[in-house]
């Protein structure tokens, strides 16, 4: 390189650096139009979740979360739900209603809008097949139906577009539920376990007051480590069992039957008539109490001791009156709330009920609110790679500049080497 040169290179390394300047402008602008597009995007979804009216933050019971009411799929009365007694979410968020006064079953998206799935075997019946008075419901992983039918003495299985799969023999079946491979059916002594292809395993508690006994347990959940929970409803109290069927615990150990049922708990008790229950985000037992309206938080690690407890009486939205059924979807972090006498479910969320963290990562890929996660986590990759990348080119250009110099100081010039 000779003298000539150099002012050639230092005019070239300003062009470059003005470019590297004008791109590095154009790069935030860009983020920033993309930032405020994605907060637009999320304005623009929350409205249009929020649904019309919406109750006031005042009208609803403190620590409770309105999101909104299914009261069925059209303005006939025969497409109104009427007195639900149970509900159950599948994996994609479909909310499945338990119409037990005219003994079906509807599908609801989650945004509450009718999906046009309905399990529907005709007016009640005893026949092969048909809903003549159920009481309890579950979904599994892949959204297959499970159905407590306490009029027919069975449990009947239903595929997601409402064929029968099987129906098979339980004597007064009150509620059901489906985890991992095993089946827990409450009946009116006591519960039934069964396999995932309907085979008896075994059977936990008789008829009775007594501390292992039951009468007319309406709620049963199954933890993933196979721990069993039991509503005793008449017996007002709640029940865990370990996985081999062995008695944990008895909230609360002291108990009156349910002739014993008035308006309000009496002092020390905290059950009237215990119902519905699931098993929430945080691994606590969340059920419903329709004498007390209310839905009830435990804690199983503590013996069932009482976390806090949610609702009041009234017709309006946010408010229930006589709640039987009760399911957690763990992706929305909401529940599903059959509100018996006010003929519609109600969607709510609790304090506490999503798991921390981990929930919340889970919950921003599921529903439209991943329209502006999943975008986020793109433009934050593709700005990490875009970085990366001006700093390996930097990096190399100023290799390369260093090594110039040094020829250009270290080497004699050509015209002197051929000399």
């Amino acid at each position: 390189m000779t003298e000539e040169q150099l002012p050639t290179t230092d005019h070239t390394a300003d062009e470059d650096e003005g470019r590297n300047d004008r791109l590095r402008t154009v790069l935030a602008v860009v983020l920033v139009l993309l930032v405020l597009l994605l907060i637009g995007l999320s304005v623009f979804v929350a409205r249009v979740l929020a649904p019309a009216g919406k109750p006031t933050a005042q009208e609803v019971p403190e620590g409770l979360q309105w999101i909104l009411s299914i009261y069925g799929y059209g303005p006939t009365d025969f497409e109104h739900i009427i007195a639900p007694n149970d509900t159950a979410i599948a994996p994609d968020g479909t909310i499945w209603v338990l119409d037990g006064q005219r003994g079906r079953v509807l599908a609801f998206g989650p945004d509450g809008d009718y999906t046009g799935r309905l399990i529907d075997t005709g007016p009640p019946a005893q026949g092969a097949g048909k809903l003549y008075a159920p009481s309890g419901l579950d979904v599994d992983e892949d959204g297959n139906v499970f159905v407590a039918d306490y009029g027919r003495n069975s449990v009947l299985l239903f595929r997601p577009d409402g064929a029968l799969v099987r129906e098979w023999e339980v004597p007064l079946p009150l509620d059901v539920d489906v985890t991992g491979d095993r089946i827990a059916v409450s009946t009116r002594s006591g519960v039934a376990l069964f396999t995932r292809d309907a085979e008896l395993i075994g059977l936990v508690g008789t008829w009775g007051a007594g501390p292992e006994q039951f009468d007319m347990p309406r709620g049963v959940a199954q933890d993933e480590l196979g721990n069993l929970f039991v509503a005793d409803t008449h017996n007002r109290r709640v029940k865990a069992y370990s996985p081999d069927g062995e008695l944990e615990w008895v909230f609360p150990e002291s108990h009156r039957d349910a002739s014993a049922i008035s308006t309000q708990s009496a002092p020390g008790e905290p059950f009237q008539t215990p119902s519905g229950m699931t098993i929430d985000g945080s691994g606590r037992l969340v059920l419903v109490d329709p004498f007390n309206l209310q839905i009830i938080v435990l804690d199983p690690a503590r013996k069932g001791a009482e976390v806090g407890r949610y609702g009041e009486h009234g017709t309006k939205d946010g408010l229930f009156f006589y709640p039987t059924g009760i399911s957690y979807d763990s992706a929305r972090d909401w529940f599903a709330i059959a509100d018996t006498s006010n003929d519609r479910a109600q969607v709510v969320r609790i304090v506490g009920s999503g798991g921390g963290l981990p929930g919340a990562a889970r919950r921003a890929f599921v529903g439209p609110l991943r329209l502006c996660a999943i975008p986020l986590i793109l433009l934050l990759l593709a700005v990490v790679l875009l970085v990366m990348r001006r700093r390996s080119r930097d990096g190399l250009e100023d290799q390369a500049q260093a090594e110039a110099a040094d020829g250009s100081h270290g080497s004699p010039p050509q015209e002197e080497l051929s000399r």
